[in-house]
């Protein structure tokens, strides 16, 4: 860890975001300063978003490395402060860490979760995932668990999901019900 917490404050401070460490700590080494907050201080994420150059792509790769490095507190400082989470959700579902999974259900992207989990066929973190989201809940293209399920054709999924109550009649935002969708699968 850098010696002084200081330093690393007035080096998140006065810098860019996109400065590289040159310092003496080789788990630091080529790191940028947001890679260092990230992995290692909540509290420099925040002087970081106060930062001069803040923007869409810098807390994009903020939010990825918060999922990576599994830190479910800097995943909900950078969600509440406007992340965009859909880059990240493969990398959640694919390293299967419940901490961070459960940061973004708790933060509403369960069914987004659940999407991702069909697409990379992780079953076990599917059964997790639906076992906790809300089956009525939608994405932002206005699908349920269900209509997901349907449009992957998982039709395990989709018997659990009916047997919680999933609503058969909810349309997407195309428009869609689950049967339209598994009509044309």
């Amino acid at each position: 860890m850098m010696q002084d917490s200081e330093q690393l404050k007035n080096l998140l401070l006065t810098q860019r975001m996109d400065f590289r460490y040159t310092g003496d700590d080789l788990r630091f080494s080529g790191k940028t300063a947001l890679d260092i907050a990230v992995m290692t201080y909540v509290d420099a994420i925040n002087l970081l978003l106060k930062g001069p150059s803040k923007d869409e792509k810098i807390m994009k790769r903020a939010l990825y490395l918060a999922i990576k490095h599994n830190s479910p507190e800097a995943i909900k400082l950078l969600i509440a402060d406007g992340a965009q989470v859909r880059s990240g959700l493969y990398k959640a579902v694919q390293l299967r860490q419940d901490e961070t999974i459960q940061a973004l259900i708790d933060n509403g992207y369960g069914v987004d979760l659940l999407g991702a989990a069909i697409g990379c066929c992780c079953e076990g973190v599917i059964k997790k995932i639906s076992d906790v989201v809300d089956v009525r809940s939608t994405n932002k293209n206005g699908q349920t668990a269900l209509l997901l399920a349907a449009e992957h054709e998982r039709f395990d999924l989709i018997k659990l999901l009916l047997g919680r109550s999933s609503d058969v009649e909810a349309v997407d935002n195309k428009g869609r019900t689950a049967l339209n969708i598994a009509a044309y699968a």
